[in-house]
């Protein structure tokens, strides 16, 4: 007999790391990868993935880090391109969520090595429930815009940084 087992979803509370009022509470498979919730908190504050990131298990200090999983890891696995990592570093497209993260566990999301956005991450809970359509269950505040176009634009892009 064939018996249904729902998948395992992981519940996050994604903030801007200097303005912790703006968050966005998502929801995701936990056999999807590290790779697909960093596309996912990017499309909850409306940034493209056009650069680089990574996740660090020191949110003060990254560089301090003994938990590291960034993507220059598996750009040079996919194009031979010799980018500088940390030793560290393991894959985001090659990590199961459900491999990293447990109820309460906190790590840096940092995205754009030159724009610097710093997100903290906490796994606020597994569940078994249906996921919702877009994997965004709560959106507070508003998010800057990625690319600043104006004097005010950039006033708040500093506020998140």
């Amino acid at each position: 007999m064939f018996t249904f087992t729902p998948p395992i979803n992981y519940i996050f509370r994604v903030k801007f790391l200097h303005r912790k009022s703006v968050y966005r509470d998502l929801e995701i498979y936990g056999d999807w990868t590290l790779y697909d919730l960093a596309h996912l908190i990017l499309k909850s504050v409306k940034f493209d993935f056009d650069h680089c990131c990574g996740f660090f298990d020191n949110i003060t200090n990254m560089y301090d880090s003994e938990e590291v999983y960034e993507l220059f890891v598996d750009a040079n696995n996919e194009d031979n391109m010799g980018l500088e990592h940390n030793e560290k570093s393991k894959s985001l497209k090659g990590t199961k969520i459900q491999d990293v993260f447990k109820p309460d566990k906190k790590m840096l999301f940092y995205f754009d090595y030159g724009d610097n956005w710093e997100f903290e991450l906490t796994c606020t809970g597994i569940t078994n429930k249906e996921l919702t359509r877009n994997g965004i269950l709560k959106s507070e505040g508003k998010a800057p815009k990625q690319y600043p176009r104006t004097a005010k634009g950039q006033q708040e892009w500093e506020l998140f940084h």
